[in-house]
């Protein structure tokens, strides 16, 4: 998952120890990573006829296969195999890849339309795959010989962002050695490489320093933590470095987050145009989930007769005002959604203060347009009796897994609407993590 580094490194106050672990979370490696074979990427002639309108139409066609395979995906707590690969085959992870390597610096709008059909089929596959896609930005801020062995050849990274806890780095020659054990390492079970923030110690009273680092699938252990009841299968699980070797063409010093480093410079138009934001990017699995209960609403309707009643359920007024209520909060959800992720973009050039300002509001405002697709989903499961808590209904999943989708720190609802209220007020936020 892709944070403010630096922000949240700042606000925790840790200088590297490894996390207390919650209870129930096991030591035990995950045996069933999935390192890509790497032999498949697109050629450079298929790339140069790639565009995003290309790479949409063909995930929309995958959306029905992404439906139909949720429940395995969630039983093999992992998306399913050929489907990732499928997905490979799309172009989708040269989405928001730098131009300059055949990649196609899709707009915030081209980004949305791509990865909906992903998480309206399955919010944990494409939970997975948007972190992964957005996660190029982090390798661009790479040093540039490293960026050439990252990207060159048309190939491009499928990495997990791990920040929390950071790890340790100690400068050696020609790099640095990492310790650390990272929680929340969303698509660690699918990577060829991975992304992690360090904290270099610092000399007698010296601050910490932070810093990026790379490292490949060999050098780390995947650990079989992630034991949630939704959004099972985004492999959100803990990773382990014990004294790693990172070369400097693989560590970004001082720079940990998005929104900044040299890929700014090298790429002028890049993060104007690629700023996906965290909340854009976890907002769209719970837009995904209530659309998706939306679907299932409507169907279920259109024949199910409740027990002690006459007529189908789309024929009773009730139903269809709880319908048209929960279309109305999706609809103004995204909305919200596609109209934050646009202004976003607007935050790269702005002065701190004023960044500031507009990411608070920002934020709180696709926070609001997650507790819509929240209550959307809940209202409609309300409404639909026992039978869709058996463990292969789809409107069950949905609703476990927008309640994990909406739990995340972005969306914290007393932080996000506090820091509003003070920048309104003319206070400066009480924390970093904006």
């Amino acid at each position: 998952m892709a944070v403010n580094s630096i922000a949240v490194l700042e606000a925790r106050g840790n200088k590297g120890e490894p996390a207390a672990q919650a209870q129930g979370v096991g030591d035990a490696p995950l045996f069933e990573c999935h390192v890509p074979a790497g032999d498949d990427f697109l050629s450079a002639e298929e790339l140069a006829a790639l565009t995003p309108a290309i790479v949409i139409d063909r995930v929309r066609k995958l959306g029905p296969a992404f439906a139909e395979n949720a429940y395995r995906a969630e039983q093999d707590r992992r998306p399913v195999q050929w489907l990732w690969d499928e997905l490979r085959k799309t172009g989708y992870f040269y989405l928001l890849m730098p131009r300059k390597y055949g990649g196609l610096q899709a707009t915030s709008e081209e980004f949305i339309d791509a990865s909906l059909p992903i998480c309206e089929g399955d919010a944990s596959t494409g939970w997975t795959a948007m972190f992964a896609c957005t996660h190029n930005i982090m390798a661009a801020n790479m040093p540039v010989e490293g960026q050439e062995e990252i990207f060159g050849g048309g190939k491009y990274p499928i990495m997990p962002g791990m920040t929390i806890p950071p790890g340790k780095a100690r400068k050696v020659e020609g790099g640095y050695r990492v310790t650390g054990r990272w929680r929340w390492a969303t698509v660690s079970h699918v990577a060829d490489w991975f992304w992690g923030i360090c904290l270099v110690e610092g000399e007698g009273d010296e601050k910490p320093t932070p810093i990026a680092v790379l490292m490949r699938p060999g050098d780390v252990t995947v650990l079989d933590s992630w034991n949630s009841i939704g959004m099972i299968a985004t492999g959100t699980h803990d990773v382990v470095a014990d004294d790693v070797f990172v070369p400097d063409r693989f560590c970004n010093p001082g720079v940990a987050s998005l929104g900044g480093g040299i890929a700014k410079d090298l790429y002028p138009d890049y993060l104007e145009y690629q700023a996906p934001l965290l909340g854009t990017a976890v907002a769209l699995p719970a837009l995904g989930c209530a659309r998706a209960a939306l679907r299932a609403y409507e169907e279920r309707m259109a024949a199910h007769t409740k027990r002690g009643t006459e007529g189908r359920q789309g024929d009773r007024q009730s139903s269809q005002i709880r319908l048209g209520e929960a279309i109305a909060m999706v609809e103004v959800a995204e909305t919200t959604i596609r109209h934050t992720a646009r202004q976003n973009i607007g935050c790269v050039g702005l002065p701190p203060e004023q960044q500031i300002a507009m990411r608070t509001r920002l934020r709180a405002q696709i926070t609001y347009a997650t507790q819509l697709c929240r209550s959307a989903v809940i209202k409609i499961c309300e409404a639909n009796g026992t039978t869709i808590y058996y463990g292969d209904a789809p409107l069950q999943r949905h609703l476990r897994d927008v309640m994990v989708v909406t739990s995340h720190i972005i969306f914290d609802e007393d932080v996000v609407y506090e820091q509003l209220g003070r920048v309104r007020m003319g206070l400066a936020p009480n924390t970093t993590l904006v």
